[in-house]
Parts: structure tokens; sequence; C-alpha cells
């Protein structure tokens, strides 16, 4: 089921989400999969479930072009490599704006998989900035944040989003 995603200026993005506890998630098995199938409607490479109002540590992550398609529960960078790299980011939360964030290009993480296993991987490239993404938003921290000074320069595009003054070929709240 493709599931609305919220966008900039719905409160719920910027709250901390909280950790699948070890008894689980009930359904996780059908939210990983509405959250794959909301992607990709979307055309989106990754997704947090923040992004579609549920308040848990739980990402995906689809880089078709690598064929790599993963779901993360309660991921926690444990590494992040000290050379930087800036690269344009968007996010289907700020439909229709782009703008460059200096991320790691190198990250280990700790994370569970569906059977709530936890274990360690590390990331890079393009696997490594998306993840790093996705995490931000658990943390209620958005690309935007990431811009210092530079983020008044997108001030009018901004308040377009959240009066929802948006076209997009998905739905959102």
């Amino acid at each position: 089921m493709i599931r609305p995603i919220l966008i900039y200026g719905n409160p719920k993005l910027r709250e901390s989400s909280v950790v699948i506890s070890q008894f689980g998630y009930m359904g996780l098995d059908i939210l990983i999969a509405d959250m794959f199938e909301t992607i990709k409607n979307a055309d989106g490479v990754g997704l947090a479930a923040s992004q579609i109002g549920l308040n848990i540590r739980l990402i995906i992550v689809n880089i078709e072009e690598e064929n790599f398609k993963k779901a993360f529960i309660n991921p926690d960078i444990t590494f992040k490599s000290d050379n930087l790299v800036s690269e344009i980011e968007n996010c289907l939360s700020l439909p229709n704006l782009a703008g460059p964030v200096e991320r790691p290009d190198k990250i280990e993480i700790v994370y569970a998989n569906g059977n709530l296993k936890y274990q360690k991987e590390s990331f890079e490239g393009l696997k490594a900035r998306v993840i790093q993404h996705e995490i931000d938003h658990l943390d209620g921290v958005l690309w935007i944040d990431h811009l210092g000074e530079n983020r008044k320069l997108i001030n009018e595009p901004l308040e377009y989003i959240k009066n929802m003054n948006v076209k997009v070929n998905y739905p959102i709240l």
C-alpha cells in the first residue's frame, strides 16, 4: 500500500523516533513492504518511517542502479570517515528542492534486520549518503538543516512547500 509522505512544515518530521523494542513492531513486514512500494511510486531512493508519520527507528533504502535494497531497523552510525564530500541532495518531504550537503563518504552502522538480530556493516558513496540522510530523519533533522547560513536562500520555496503549493506524483500530507 502506498503511504502518503509528510512534507516540510508537518511537525512530525521534527520529532525524534523511538527504538523498536526486542519484541518487535506489529505488522513490521507489511510496513516495510509498504515503504518500498511508497518510494518506488515516488521515484525515491530512501524513506524513513517518520516521513510517513510513524515515530519508529526504521529506514529503507532502494538504489536500483546499484542493485541495493535493504531495510534498517534501529540504525545507529558508529563511525564516520573524516573525508567529507559535498553532493546535491533532495528529499520526498521537501519536493522540488535540492541543495549541496556535505557528509562523510564512509560510515559504519549497527542495525537490526527483519528478525531483530543486530549486525554491523560499512557503507560508502551513495549508499552511505542515503543512509545518513534517512537516519537524520529519525532524529528530526532535514537536509536543509545542514545548509547553515545558506538556508536563508531557500526561505521562499520552503514557504511554498509548507503551504502545500507543490506538484508531485505521490500522495502528501
